[in-house]
């Protein structure tokens, strides 16, 4: 038979009891106990909760008088979520067990928070199951400055666009969304018309501020499902997912070209410049992401030997023989 709560409260030192064999030990272990700035957490085999630690108070909110008697659903973002983890913690191997666990919690006020928990059950001499020790640490510090670090890692510090790592993630990504669903997927690669130039007569911060002004027409004409990036210097890159189709893309294309084409007010100078564009097209040109850059490179170099400021689509005849 599994004691009951009432039996193995000393066993936690909750209360200084004449039977309890380390009575003596309570007030070092209470201070102990609750100097631990993790939430700890101390339940029965329902998992209702009957000892908690001062942290708990930190970390969700919560007092004991707010817990006492309640299941850790309490605590948990979602009943289905402790559901799940009820049947996960009690089945794990001995040496699974040993190893920390991220879930997401939530606090008194209705926050979900990120947790790194460590748990371990609790036997009697017989061997036999009689609560759960749960100690978890808020990690949402943690998770900002890995969300943070691999954001910089994604992103184009000057424009803010995603960069090349991004663009390459993402564009896997969009090809195996396009052959699942058996959508369209545009490429488009663009290059600054006469930016060396530019920076040779304003100087570099008037080119990090065009830049800056490019990246924001390109972003502004795309939807949120669009990818677009920086590749480096003045090319940039864009991904049309599932465009409705050539007229579309080729409406994006102008659009673009129309809006930069005109004359940029920056530093006080008027500067213009231009943009030429390469278009392939998945699945009409090519199937796999190193063919539809390379075709698109070619529609592109094309577009700025005949007229800059163009766009132009890939097509056989660009083939080199």
């Amino acid at each position: 038979m599994i004691r009951k709560q009432e039996k193995y409260r000393c066993t936690f030192y909750e209360e200084k009891e004449e039977n309890c064999v380390f009575s003596e030990q309570f007030e070092a272990f209470e201070a102990m106990f609750n100097a631990i700035s993790d939430a700890i957490v101390l339940v029965d085999v329902e998992r209702r909760i009957f000892r908690v630690n001062k942290g708990m108070e930190t970390v969700f909110g919560y007092t004991i008088d707010d817990l006492k008697g309640k299941t850790t659903a309490i605590i948990y973002e979602s009943e289905e979520e402790y559901l799940r983890q009820g049947k996960i913690r009690f089945n794990l191997s001995a040496e699974e067990k040993k190893k920390p666990y991220e879930v997401n919690y939530r606090r008194k006020n209705g926050q979900v928070f990120p947790s790194e928990t460590i748990g371990t059950i609790v036997k009697n001499s017989a061997g036999e199951i009689t609560g759960y020790i749960g100690v978890m640490r808020d990690i949402s510090e943690r998770k900002r400055a890995q969300d943070e670090i691999h954001r910089l890692a994604m992103t184009d510090h000057l424009t803010g666009l995603g960069n090349r790592n991004q663009f390459n993630r993402r564009f896997d990504e969009s090809l195996k969304l396009a052959a699942r669903e058996r959508n369209m997927l545009a490429l488009i690669l663009l290059d600054l018309d006469k930016f060396k130039s530019v920076n040779d007569t304003f100087g570099h911060p008037a080119g990090d501020a065009l830049l800056q002004s490019v990246a924001g027409i390109f972003q502004s004409n795309c939807r949120e499902t669009d990818v677009v990036a920086r590749l480096g210097g003045d090319e940039f890159a864009i991904l049309l997912v599932h465009p409705e189709g050539i007229p579309n893309i080729q409406m994006v294309v102008e659009r673009i070209i129309s809006k930069i084409s005109r004359p940029f007010k920056i530093l006080g100078e008027n500067i213009v410049t231009g943009v030429s564009a390469g278009i392939a097209i998945y699945p009409d040109d090519a199937v796999e992401k190193e063919s539809l850059i390379r075709l698109a490179d070619l529609a592109l170099y094309e577009a700025k030997r005949s007229d800059k400021n163009s766009f132009m689509f890939f097509h056989p005849d660009l083939m080199p023989e």
